[in-house]
């Protein structure tokens, strides 16, 4: 027997003999105190049941009369129901938190149908925009002056925006839908493949990045390397007023997770706007320094969040920034 057990069963008997002594709603209310410290102690309502069983056996053996034997009996039932209590309640509440759960995952099902909705529907009238400002300005350009063009060019480029944002949110949308495939994935070639590409669409930067070793993983190949086009992709953008960007990425091994990170000599950001690092149209930085759909980070927590992992990030304002993500070391078949 623990010694919590023999401490309650103890408390038990003690007041149990009060309420038998005076049975009145201040010893009974004695009663749901100890059932209350029960669940605290993480005891189940079988040790209340046992504990009741074995405390009444006891006390019947010094009961004088048939009476008194009944009476105890009674008492014995209205003390224990009062001592289960909480037990119903901590019950009914996890049962609630499992209806709200549903609820919730019904909801979040809704949205998703409904962002994708949205925002194929928005997929067409803006291609009409894109198509008609082309023909337009492709057609009547020279008769055009300087700043007509100019709006006309502002179109296009709000167009091309309000594309990507549109293939960011059906790419969300997506994510609480799709199936994540569970390959053996080399990530040291993913990252290699990732910044061959960011290297060759930012031909004036002068960027090095600096390898520490990363970890191969189980996941869903196409999902895992959006993750780091993301994080890298950011690290290249939020590094541009350095005359050498300096990245990093690494891993290492965790008790129950592989830990992974790319860290940068950017901007940084203000630890004080953390909350709002991974929300939907969230933004840190002016849309006019950087460009952005504020919905990338988003799509990142949704990934890593999808494989079983978590994600978070340090910045320090005009120092960097370095965002991590980690995934079950289970899954990716360490021991």
């Amino acid at each position: 027997m623990t010694k919590k057990m023999s401490a309650f069963k103890a408390a038990y008997r003690r007041s149990f003999q009060e309420y038998i002594a005076e049975a009145s709603e201040t010893a009974l209310q004695h009663a749901y105190e100890l059932g209350r410290q029960a669940v605290r102690d993480r005891l189940g309502p079988m040790d209340i049941v046992s504990t009741q069983q074995e405390v009444l056996l006891e006390l019947l053996k010094d009961a004088e009369t048939a009476r008194d034997c009944i009476r105890m009996v009674e008492l014995s039932h209205e003390f224990s129901t009062e001592c289960l209590a909480p037990f119903e309640l901590t019950h009914r509440g996890f049962l609630e938190v499992e209806q709200l759960n549903r609820k919730l995952e019904d909801l979040n099902k809704e949205l998703e149908t409904f962002s994708y909705s949205v925002s194929n529907d928005l997929r067409a009238p803006l291609r009409a925009i894109d198509g008609y400002s082309r023909m337009i300005l492709k057609k009547q350009e020279e008769h055009f002056d300087e700043e007509t063009k100019r709006r006309f060019r502002a179109i296009r480029e709000n167009v091309e925006t309000m594309g990507r944002l549109i293939d960011e949110l059906l790419t969300l949308s997506r994510l609480g839908k799709q199936e994540i495939s569970n390959a053996r994935l080399d990530m040291e070639g993913i990252v290699g493949n990732v910044w061959q590409n960011l290297l060759t669409s930012n031909p004036d930067r002068n960027m090095i990045l600096r390898n520490e070793g990363v970890c191969p993983a189980t996941g869903d190949p196409s999902l895992l390397r959006e993750v780091f086009s993301n994080l890298l992709g950011n690290a290249v953008k939020f590094t541009r007023t350095r005359d050498i960007a300096r990245i990093e990425v690494g891993s290492s091994r965790e008790a129950e997770e592989v830990v992974y990170y790319v860290r940068d000599n950017g901007v940084g950001f203000d630890m004080k706007h953390y909350d709002k690092l991974f929300g939907v149209f969230q933004r840190l930085h002016s849309a006019d320094d950087y460009e952005g759909t504020g919905v990338g980070l988003a799509i990142v927590q949704r990934i890593v969040s999808r494989h079983g992992g978590r994600i978070w990030a340090e910045g320090d304002v005009d120092k960097g920034a370095t965002f991590y993500f980690s995934l079950p070391q289970k899954k990716n078949g360490f021991s």
